[in-house]
């Protein structure tokens, strides 16, 4: 997915999003927490891994 956002003055920013993660209420938790997302697991890992997925392609 690309992404592009114009700031003004004619600079245009433009990059690849690698994925996201999902807000939920064990998102929220694990945050206040301070435990990893990863860590709830179900569709939230899943994200995750798809972002490192992802991003090992793009350093590869």
């Amino acid at each position: 997915m690309i992404f592009r956002e114009s700031l003004g003055m004619g600079f245009k920013l433009q990059f690849e999003l690698l994925g996201f993660v999902s807000l939920s209420n064990e998102v929220r938790k694990a945050d206040l927490e301070g435990i990893s997302p990863f860590d709830i697991g179900g569709k939230v890992a899943e994200e995750i891994r798809e972002i490192k997925e992802n991003l090992l392609k793009r350093i590869n």
